[in-house]
């Protein structure tokens, strides 16, 4: 073997070792990438389930608050008009939808039970809408049976005269 071919041989060996590790620290960079990102994640993850966890807790307390008695909290959402509270959304949803948000808080879709507070409901909801297309459900449904009108507790709607 000549020398120039055994220092090509070298040559090739050493930059065939360099090679590999340059693929070497290539893989621990992203090794080391990987935990990172794993790591931080993870971290995330831990934090945002315990502010999930203390949030659920929050919003337990609120509703036990609101629908036991009326407090300071539920005040400033809710207004109270004789013995019931409500909660005027202005969220655009299908009935389902505002009904399993008024059950989410506890309540329900309003059962108007007096001409007094039909015209309580009718004053506050006219300063509220403001275009044609504003709308509030009430708990009446005729779902189960067309043309059959039932609140959401079930009883029957009565034909009433006087309002």
């Amino acid at each position: 073997m000549s020398r120039r071919s055994h220092r090509e041989g070298k040559a090739r060996a050493g930059s065939k070792v360099t090679k590999e590790r340059v693929g070497l620290v290539v893989l621990g960079a992203l090794l080391a990438a990987s935990l990172i990102v794993i790591y931080r994640v993870s971290f995330e993850n831990f934090w945002t389930n315990r502010r999930l966890q203390t949030l659920k807790e929050e919003t337990e307390a609120l509703k036990r608050n609101c629908s036991d008695k009326p407090s300071p909290v539920c005040d400033e959402a809710w207004e109270r008009h004789g013995e019931k509270q409500y909660y005027f959304s202005t969220f655009k949803s299908s009935w389902n939808i505002g009904r399993r948000f008024c059950k989410e808080f506890g309540a329900d879709l309003v059962k108007i039970d007096s001409e007094e507070e039909q015209r309580f409901l009718l004053n506050k909801v006219k300063d509220i809408m403001t275009k044609d297309e504003d709308k509030f459900w009430i708990g009446l449904t005729d779902s189960k049976t067309e043309g059959k009108w039932v609140w959401v507790d079930g009883s029957p709607l009565k034909k009433r005269s006087d309002y």
